[in-house]
């Protein structure tokens, strides 16, 4: 599994989907390098995340059955 990153040391690509932390919640987010901000992944929610301090990259999906 991955582990957090600290945004003072990297921040994802542009338009990378991740988890970020702010301190309080965890969220589905989506980068944008031009704003330097993380937006949130929910159809209904166009908001910046304030105060993100961590991200992480979304895991793997699991295997489907076919590929074991």
């Amino acid at each position: 599994m991955s582990q957090w990153i600290s945004v003072n040391d990297r921040l994802p690509e542009d338009g990378e989907h991740c988890i970020v932390w702010d301190g309080d919640w965890m969220q589905g987010a989506t980068y944008h390098e031009e704003e330097k901000a993380f937006y949130f992944d929910d159809l209904y929610e166009s908001d910046v995340i304030n105060n993100a301090s961590h991200w992480m990259p979304f895991p793997e999906p699991p295997e489907s059955e076919a590929e074991r």
